[in-house]
């Protein structure tokens, strides 16, 4: 009897979440397609950049929807048995209830170790040959530089972004490069008139990526920290400038921490570790070659120029650690919100088990309906969390945990009120 009614239970869920996960892909890709189409990331793209992209961006919408459409397929089919009595003759025939949850419980133990997977391996996949589709794309320098585009590109580790916009003329096109480095400092270029060249190449990693080369003439060059330092160059040139993946940046969204694998951010985790680490014994050294330097009498007016400069460094170093840990705790967060997020199906089964019990429906359209409203709930769990560790009053590493604990909680209350009816 228990084999009997696994089967019987597991083949109506299969049966529902492929309609239910067929029908969120659906609209997923629908929402996706025309957030793109619409925003200046679809201008830049084209309609075959967007078609490829869509195709690349199934396994993260795949994971992203997997857990909503396993809700939806457990209250459905569990209102269906509701409806028709079907759990009241389960519990009469002496069937336990952890019997009867056996097959929703272990279709959602499954779907988390395939989102576990996707965020471990399969979205490292996914990027490389999303990198690999990005790499073989025409890209053109007119739309690349069409009035309206912002395009962020890569010079190292120093963010660099290029907004283009129509001359008062209405004739030429200039260009407006804002530079990021490391450190937080930034500095804003205006060019009159430009040129720009696109190609493609090897970054350091030997990964296959398409680079720009840019000539400005006529450039103006202002510190946004000090307005009143201006500077005019005749001709500047920012040679070989990586251009990040537009596909990637526009369709999937989220930063590159969200578009990585797990391994990836806490590889990305360690390096920042290090160079916080290196970053504070250079701290440590020019603090006491500062206080050497002023404990010496007699110093010459290069030793005094010197020394300046030095402490000057040291005025940077709460700002450079600042940032470091800051980025440190974002990939915190989003290596756990990958590990949390990952459990959520096997949680949602437990909520959808209750919620399809007292529905006592059997319609596809109100599990469906149950379901993406518990998911956004559960999302804006998420988003609450997130704001608590704006306000400082949870860590980045336990707020992605925050929506789980809740659904724990909600679907053992659930369940426990489910078994007290059928009693």
């Amino acid at each position: 009897m228990p084999r009997t009614i696994f089967r019987y239970v597991s083949w109506e869920m299969l049966r529902t979440l492929a309609v239910a996960l067929a029908w969120l892909m659906l609209v997923g890709l629908l929402v996706v397609f025309l957030r793109t189409r619409f925003t200046a990331a679809g201008r830049l793209l084209g309609p075959r950049e967007v078609g490829a992209g869509l195709i690349v961006v199934l396994p993260y919408l795949f994971g992203f929807l997997l857990p909503a459409a396993m809700l939806a397929t457990v209250i459905s089919t569990f209102g269906r048995l509701s409806a028709d009595n079907e759990l009241v003759a389960m519990r009469a025939s002496g069937l336990s209830p952890l019997t009867v949850a056996r097959a929703p419980l272990a279709a959602g133990l499954l779907a988390s170790l395939v989102i576990l997977w996707l965020n471990v391996e399969g979205f490292a996949y996914a990027a490389d040959w999303l990198a690999h589709v990005e790499s073989n794309l025409d890209f053109s320098e007119e739309r690349f530089t069409r009035p309206g585009n912002v395009v962020d590109v890569r010079d190292g580790e120093v963010k660099m972004l290029f907004a283009f916009m129509r001359s008062p003329d209405g004739e030429s096109t200039r260009v407006r490069v804002s530079r990021i480095d490391p450190g937080g400092d930034s500095y804003q270029f205006e060019a009159e008139r430009f040129r720009c060249r696109i190609y493609q190449g090897v970054n350091q990693r030997r990964q296959k990526r398409r680079f720009v080369d840019f000539h400005l003439e006529d450039v103006q060059v202002f510190d946004p920290d000090r307005p009143q330092a201006k500077a005019h160059f005749e001709v500047m040139d920012f040679p070989r400038l990586e251009i990040p993946g537009a596909i990637s940046r526009s369709i999937i969204g989220g930063g590159s921490a969200m578009r990585s694998s797990l391994p990836e951010n806490l590889r990305q985790i360690r390096k920042r570790n290090r160079r916080m680490v290196n970053r504070t014994e250079e701290y440590e050294h020019d603090l006491r070659k500062a206080r050497a330097w002023l404990a010496a009498t007699g110093s010459g007016a290069g030793e005094a120029q010197r020394c300046t400069e030095l402490v000057s460094r040291l005025h940077k170093f709460p700002r450079d650690l600042y940032r470091i840990h800051k980025e440190v705790n974002r990939l915190r967060g989003e290596a756990s919100r990958k590990l949390a997020f990952s459990f959520s199906p096997l949680l949602f089964a437990l909520v959808g088990m209750g919620l399809g019990a007292m529905t006592r429906k059997s319609s596809k359209l109100i599990g469906l309906s149950l379901g993406v409203l518990v998911a956004a709930l559960y999302y804006g769990a998420w988003v609450a969390g997130k704001a608590l560790v704006e306000q400082g009053l949870l860590s980045p590493a336990m707020a992605p945990w925050l929506p789980n604990a809740l659904s724990l909680v909600a679907g053992a209350w659930l369940m426990r009120l489910q078994n007290r009816t059928l009693s």
